[in-house]
């Protein structure tokens, strides 16, 4: 199970914000993941009125974001601390995942597709179209089985000769959709272009955020109406 770095607000309502960092927890728990939160692990240990010991307990919280797999911002808000854990994060390259006070309150699990996508998922044809700059699905027997998942799916290709249509054997460096990281593949190791339904299926049961993420949402709000966009119910991710 990953280790998940609970980020939430703590100054203002702080006896309310460390019950709703709990309620948090009890989430992402439910999620499958074992989850971390500064506010309850050290509540009554450091006193947030006082800026050294609030410097102190934003020091160790970034010290404990090292140790983690994920980072999970959860609420509505972000707070000044919330931003220095996510540009930590960032310069960690590590998974962002946003989590609305909504799907908390309804109780809407993320993670919850475990299977890899398939060649279903794909646009008809796209195995014959250019791939530069497209989001790819992978064949999961191209990964090692532990990351035969949904999150390791996706790949945006990036450059490399097997963009073009035709050079089956030849190397296309991607980024993984999920975690940012870049990784050099065949292009017959893809299936081919993902379609839009199952980007936006996928991209509301993983609320990831990242530069590579950001920029596929605007491309998928620019060529598809806003309508289909709401069914999806990717307006809640385009706020924050």
């Amino acid at each position: 199970m990953k280790l998940v770095y609970v980020c939430s607000p703590l100054r203002g309502d702080m006896e309310g914000n460390i019950k709703r960092a709990t309620q948090y927890s009890a989430y992402a728990a439910g999620c499958g993941v074992i989850p971390i939160a500064p506010h309850v692990a050290w509540n009554g240990v450091f006193d947030d009125t006082i800026p050294e010991k609030r410097d102190a307990a934003l020091m160790l919280g970034l010290e404990l974001l090292k140790r983690c797999d994920e980072i999970w911002v959860m609420g509505n808000e972000i707070s000044q601390g919330m931003q220095g854990e996510i540009d930590e994060a960032k310069r960690l390259r590590m998974p962002t995942i946003y989590v609305l006070d909504e799907q908390v309150e309804k109780d809407m699990k993320i993670r919850q597709a475990r299977n890899p996508l398939s060649l279903e998922d794909c646009s008809d044809g796209s195995n014959q179209q250019d791939y530069e700059g497209k989001i790819l699905v992978i064949k999961p027997e191209n990964l090692s089985n532990r990351y035969r998942l949904s999150e390791n799916s996706l790949w945006i290709a990036s450059h490399g000769p097997g963009c073009m249509a035709g050079n089956c054997d030849r190397t296309i460096h991607a980024y993984n959709l999920f975690t940012g990281e870049l990784a050099y593949f065949a292009r017959n190791e893809f299936y081919g272009i993902v379609n839009p339904e199952s980007l936006l299926v996928w991209l509301r049961d993983h609320p990831v955020k990242n530069e590579k993420v950001d920029e596929v949402i605007q491309k998928i709000i620019q060529e598809y109406p806003v309508q289909m966009v709401k069914d999806n119910e990717l307006d809640g991710e385009q706020e924050l």
